[in-house]
């Protein structure tokens, strides 16, 4: 009766495995169609409908003289691009953090990535105006350095879990009312910060979108060979070291590509932001 029970147990387990795979295939599935679907609805529908046919056929015959041609290759192929690109980036950035930390409600403003990025950029519109094309480098610095100065307070103690969302939460504070100084005694800057908050996808550029798409697949590639070492990071510290992890270097290195992720996915819209300002 026992080795009955343990075969029955080990079927049970083995089909549960089978039809958990079959589901997730099916899911991916049908979020990839409803990507595409959305993907040619974005490209035609907008101020201007442009039929599917006509959609279809400006792929193809690229007549560049068409109004609908310079309508979806100029506007709306970078805008719907950029916004997969910075989808992508943005969920592959808070999925890093929520497996590393192991908490459901991490994201890149733990780690100081938002608030660095913002008093960067509004020191950059408040003391150095003249220097505003450097608008993305200084968002990019700000996070970086912001993140790195997260992490070297968490490793005094160890860089735990805990450490590093304690130390995020006291580092993001600090810079917000260093942010809020500033736009107090500028408050012309009030502006620009808002904008830089909001965000958004207008005026993206087929160039524009060419440095964080590469820096979103090659973040994506090494978080694909990493996610074996990640997958044992989820499982506790303690576990970790077991395993023979080197749990804080991992740790660092996770953290710096959710860094690199939503960074980029900001990229985009810090050009667009430095052209409307320009013109």
């Amino acid at each position: 009766m026992k080795a009955i029970n343990i075969l029955q147990k080990l079927y049970t387990r083995k089909f549960l495995i089978k039809k958990t795979k079959s589901y997730n295939i099916f899911v991916i599935a049908l979020l990839i169609l409803l990507l595409l679907f959305l993907l040619v609805l974005s490209i035609s529908v907008g101020a201007s409908n442009i039929p599917l046919s006509k959609t279809f056929s400006v792929f193809f015959r690229k007549d560049e003289i068409t109004k609908e041609f310079q309508i979806i290759n100029y506007v709306r192929i970078p805008r719907t691009l950029a916004a997969i690109f910075a989808g992508c980036a943005l969920s592959l950035s808070g999925l890093i953090l929520q497996t590393v930390l192991n908490n459901a409600l991490a994201g890149p403003s733990i780690i100081g990535v938002s608030s660095g990025a913002g008093l960067f950029t509004t020191l950059i519109t408040a003391l150095f105006p003249a220097y505003i094309m450097l608008m993305p480098v200084a968002a990019f610095a700000g996070a970086f350095l912001a993140t790195l100065l997260v992490y070297l307070i968490a490793k005094k103690t160890g860089a735990s879990r805990i450490a590093i969302v304690l130390s995020g939460v006291a580092v993001s504070s600090f810079i917000g009312a260093i942010t809020d100084t500033i736009l107090t005694i500028k408050p012309d800057t009030a502006i620009s910060r808002t904008s830089f908050l909001i965000g958004g996808l207008s005026g993206v550029t087929m160039n524009g979108i060419k440095l964080p798409g590469i820096l979103i697949f090659i973040s994506f590639i090494a978080v694909f060979v990493l996610s074996y070492d990640m997958n044992i990071l989820s499982l506790g510290d303690e576990t970790a070291k077991s395993l023979g992890l080197n749990v804080p270097l991992y740790r660092f290195i996770f953290i710096i590509l959710s860094l690199l992720f939503s960074g980029s996915a900001s990229l985009n819209y810090l050009y667009t932001w430095y052209m409307h300002w320009q013109f």
